[in-house]
């Protein structure tokens, strides 16, 4: 079964229709090999929707890097 605005399936993981906008809260980011992008959030939660913001105003995984080497002091090699 696919939930509304899923564009595709992958087992474990969905590509979904970029419609609406999350404000997540997180207490770290760290190096993950199990996630494409090679980070994962540590305790993440939703905070809200973010009805003000479009998703074209999204953070990017560049983003999430930053926040890591802020934290860490060291980029992803």
């Amino acid at each position: 079964m696919w939930l509304s605005g899923t564009t595709a399936d992958h087992g474990f993981t969905r590509e979904v229709m970029p419609e609406i906008v999350l404000e997540v809260a997180f207490n770290a980011v760290m190096r993950s090999d199990r996630h494409d992008s090679g980070y994962a959030l540590r305790f993440p939660r939703i905070v809200r929707i973010r009805r003000d913001k479009p998703p074209a105003e999204i953070n990017t995984v560049e983003d999430v890097e930053a926040i890591y080497v802020r934290q860490h002091g060291r980029s992803q090699q």
